[in-house]
């Protein structure tokens, strides 16, 4: 479906089984996503409200080959920007291609992580700890409701967050 937008989900890698008794930490997590072309604001929510869940692990964002301004914001949040050439007429539409160039990062370096999240970037604002499970509701609504006054979020939006509880 056109312009849907993609249902994350945590997915332990090549059928790994994680003990009950592993200590929880973000260091054999990723969060992977694509923002070739785009600007600082159109990622912003999403790697600001990233990190204010808590999450302190590794992410890595696709971006184009002149998007400068966004590697260098990227950086300055902990998100290690992978420049990714592409050509419509050869590979399709990004938001078609990135899949392919996913799937190419984690045959590289999937050895790395035990788990994976895969979402878009635009639109997409962490509630909560996104390996975690769903144990602090005040806290969500505390962090969506300091995003909207810090970013002026669109009040559908904090009313869809505040439904979503």
């Amino acid at each position: 479906m056109w312009g849907a937008h993609v249902a994350f989900a945590v997915t332990p890698l090549a059928g790994l089984s994680l003990p009950a008794d592993r200590p929880q930490s973000d260091d054999r997590r990723l969060v992977l996503g694509a923002a070739v072309g785009m600007s600082v604001e159109h990622v912003r929510i999403f790697v600001e409200s990233l990190r204010l869940s808590g999450y302190t692990g590794p992410v890595v964002m696709l971006i184009g080959p002149t998007d400068f301004k966004l590697a260098a914001y990227l950086r300055t949040h902990g998100v290690e920007p992978r420049r990714v050439w592409f050509v419509r007429r050869l590979h399709g539409p990004i938001h078609a291609y990135r899949f392919e160039l996913f799937a190419r990062y984690l045959q590289q370096y999937g050895e790395r992580y035990d788990e994976v999240l895969i979402s878009d970037v635009r639109d997409v604002v962490f509630q909560a700890h996104p390996f975690g499970t769903a144990r602090r509701v005040a806290a969500d609504r505390l962090v969506a409701r300091r995003w909207h006054a810090e970013l002026g979020i669109h009040r559908g939006l904090l009313g869809c967050i505040d439904e979503y509880d």
